[in-house]
């Protein structure tokens, strides 16, 4: 298997690949990897056929205290791990391995400290590479059953707003608190993006959280979800989903023991657990009570 970058040409084979695993990304996902990480995507091919993915994003630290760390404030540059496909015809011939140690490599050169989100079946793969077990993070799927505005208590001084790029400024200041990472180029791409919206909440003292959606494969996927006061969460959860064309949404869930509740009155219930893993040491990266929800499983 010659293994090398990916190209827009290499889009329409690398959808295929996404559709044979039952996953839900769209094209505009794959452009959106390489356009954010254009030396992050890599692609295995056999006799010049597209027969294997991943993607390695990353993204800078920022001065972050997590409350499940408790070592008080970090530096974090992180790499994250996505996208590891292998075309069924050519499973179990040591390319999904491959592939991956090629991204690891490149990920060592930068000198990040890297994450993914595993699959049980993928666990043994990762854990043979240095990997170890950080937090669960569950995917959650199904059709909102509330109203937008059923959740909230309406006490304070809070404005919901529509989400656009006059803000980003102020949305990235508040997700980098929130998350530990620079994710700013992720959003500003989401936000300037046609097919993809938020929506926030602002006090006085400016964001207090948002949610963005973005149509995917089979069902619209709602991420990243960062809220810091709990009753805001399921608010922004079901605005967004308003603002989809598609019925059914997903999100990719870290706050799982703060929100399952909640999410189970809205309709939706646990279709995947996964397993956030980082590598060389146990690190709790994007993690804080603030982040209920990943921007997906291959961006971290």
């Amino acid at each position: 298997m010659e293994i090398r970058h990916l190209t827009t040409a290499d889009v329409p084979a690398a959808l295929e690949l996404v559709k044979q695993a039952g996953w839900n990304q769209v094209s505009a996902d794959w452009h959106r990897l390489l356009d954010l990480e254009p030396d992050g995507c890599f692609g295995g091919y056999v006799d010049g056929d597209l027969v294997a993915t991943t993607t390695l994003c990353t993204y800078d630290g920022s001065e972050h205290k997590s409350a499940e760390c408790g070592n008080g404030p970090v530096l974090t540059d992180t790499g994250w791990i996505g996208m590891v496909l292998v075309h069924e015809d050519h499973r179990r011939n040591g390319y999904g391995g491959a592939i991956v140690d090629h991204a690891l490599e490149a990920a060592n050169d930068r000198g990040v400290t890297l994450g993914l989100d595993a699959t049980d079946a993928g666990r043994p793969l990762y854990r043979r590479r240095g990997f170890v077990d950080v937090c669960p993070i569950e995917r959650w799927a199904g059709v909102p059953t509330s109203t937008p505005d059923s959740q909230y208590d309406g006490t304070g001084s809070r404005e919901w707003i529509d989400l656009d790029s006059r803000l980003i400024d102020e949305l990235c200041a508040f997700d980098q608190r929130s998350c530990g990472v620079d994710r700013s180029a992720l959003l500003q791409h989401l936000l300037t993006s046609s097919d993809v919206a938020g929506v926030g909440v602002r006090d006085d003292d400016g964001i207090r959280g948002y949610a963005i959606a973005r149509p995917g494969r089979e069902s619209g996927q709602i991420g990243p979800l960062v809220s810091s006061r709990p009753a805001d969460a399921p608010v922004l959860l079901a605005r967004a989903s308003a603002l989809l064309e598609q019925d059914a949404v997903l999100l990719d869930v870290l706050a799982v023991d703060a929100v399952a509740d909640t999410l189970e009155r809205l309709g939706l219930e646990c279709q995947r657990r996964l397993t956030r893993m980082t590598a060389p040491n146990p690190k709790q990266l994007l993690v804080d009570p603030d982040v209920i929800a990943a921007a997906g499983f291959e961006f971290g």
